[in-house]
């Protein structure tokens, strides 16, 4: 069974943190008991040298080496496990320390032993297992007195070593599991707080997926400054939009079926009074069922326009041309349904060059004039400016007119297919003229924007790549 994302991050978690924990214990216990060994084989040395200075300071010359001398030579070794056999000049025993029967006196002779066996009182040839021996030679006024047999634990060996390197490693064994339990602890807390956004918008999104159109992430997610918070707020303006458009689709089925039922319900009533003979046949009631079978055309004919747009092998026909030319094309046809509305039409032109498309820059033009003149009124003015700028290297058309404005919730949607608003619900056509002229405007690399303050007309501005800059 695979793990959840909590259980996945928690265990990695927990591994990076136990294997830190790890590496650092081993590094500390290394390192410490490296030192503590230098500073144990250190301090052994001292001591062996503490029991070297106590036998060459107990020897008096012509009596050699008295009692007291012997019993602080044997204190000293017994305090760190040392036994210690000592010999005068001429190799004769005088006395040794650690045997079993105690120690060996000199009386200057180096004659008299008490007690013991030759095995304890005669030093072994080679240290053993975990042992040192080294024979140092003893003088004394400047001239030699004899030499000192040192056999003892190595520094790493002796019990109070082991003891302290034992608790050290226990110690940071101690310590290592609790810091791995705290780093546990805080995986686990740190994998709840990221992943409980992720479960959270995963449920959003399934209940999306059910028609919850109106789920949203929790504010508090969405106003967090971190990657969790920009996928909230992503996922919040994705189901705007997604409702938006539910909205907009659900708008637009009913102003297509407006669109559609007017000029079918016309047509059908003309053919049934001509069928019935309310109406004769004549060319006027045949050209008003011809005006209605138009209408339905240029909605299909928008509708395809769109679907041919936004086709991945659309292509234009580019070629070098004055866009002042095809605005004033343009301007020109449009100048008599403008008077028959009467409504003004003016053209402010420079030259202007582009590569573009000219149908297809020409439709952009149409689409914008019949835009302003659906929504200026008898005695309202449209204008129609080519200008250019420098910087950067643009032309710029604009299409501005003193009807009702755009309202300031409906400025950014204009341009989205079959969008309408308020006002617009009560304008001839489905919404679909500005949403092909941007797909054109993008078509040739410009971009097209609306421009409005709700109240005082409109303004729409298309800027492309200039040629001659």
């Amino acid at each position: 069974m695979s793990l959840s994302m909590r259980g996945r991050l928690a265990a990695t978690h927990t591994l990076v943190a136990v294997l830190a924990i790890a590496l650092v214990a081993i590094a500390i216990g290394l390192a410490g008991g490296l030192r503590f060994d230098r500073y144990a084989t250190a301090a052994q040395s001292q001591r062996t040298q503490e029991v070297i200075d106590a036998i060459t300071s107990g020897f008096h010359t012509g009596s050699g080496w008295d009692s007291s001398a012997v019993a602080a030579v044997h204190m000293l070794a017994a305090a760190d496990s040392m036994r210690v056999w000592v010999y005068d000049s001429d190799g004769g025993l005088q006395f040794a320390t650690g045997h079993r029967g105690g120690m060996m006196g000199g009386s200057g002779m180096g004659s008299n032993m008490m007690g013991g066996s030759g095995t304890a009182t005669t030093p072994p040839r080679a240290a053993g297992k975990g042992m040192t021996l080294q024979r140092v030679p003893l003088t004394a006024d400047g001239r030699a007195i004899g030499t000192a047999v040192i056999m003892q634990p190595k520094a790493q060996g002796l019990p109070l070593i082991s003891a302290f390197r034992n608790d050290l490693f226990l110690y940071l064994a101690l310590a290592a599991t609790l810091a791995a339990l705290v780093a546990v602890s805080i995986g686990i807390l740190a994998t709840r707080r990221i992943t409980a956004p992720l479960e959270a918008l995963t449920a959003a999104a399934a209940a999306m997926g059910r028609g919850q159109r109106r789920q949203r992430a929790a504010p508090a997610y969405a106003e967090r400054q971190d990657e969790v918070g920009a996928l909230a707020s992503a996922f919040n303006d994705m189901a705007d939009s997604i409702e938006r458009q539910d909205a907009w689709r659900r708008s637009m089925t009913a102003d297509l079926a407006h669109e559609l039922r007017t000029p079918l319900a016309t047509i059908q009533a003309r053919i049934e009074a001509l069928q019935d003979g309310v109406l004769p046949w004549s060319d006027g009631n045949l050209a008003v069922i011809g005006d209605e079978v138009d209408r339905l055309e240029r909605l299909l004919t928008g509708l395809r326009s769109l679907d041919a747009i936004d086709a991945a092998d659309y292509s234009l026909e580019r070629r070098q041309l004055r866009l002042d030319d095809v605005a004033a094309d343009a301007v020109g046809a449009a100048q008599e349904r403008f008077a028959k509305e009467e409504v003004q039409l003016a053209l402010e032109r420079r030259p202007v060059e582009v590569l573009g498309d000219r149908d297809r820059l020409r439709q952009v033009v149409d689409n914008l004039l019949d835009n302003a003149l659906k929504f200026t009124p008898s005695g309202g003015r449209v204008e129609v400016r080519i200008t250019a700028a420098d910087a950067p290297a643009v032309a710029e058309l604009s299409v501005s007119d003193n009807g009702q404005g755009i309202a300031p919730e409906d400025l950014p949607h204009v341009f989205e297919r079959f969008y309408r608003g308020d006002a617009a619900r009560r304008a001839p056509g489905a919404g679909l003229g500005l949403a092909i002229a941007r797909r054109l405007v993008e078509a040739h690399d410009g971009t097209i924007r609306a421009e409005s303050d709700g109240r005082d007309g409109a303004r729409f501005v298309v800027q492309m790549p200039r040629l001659d800059a």
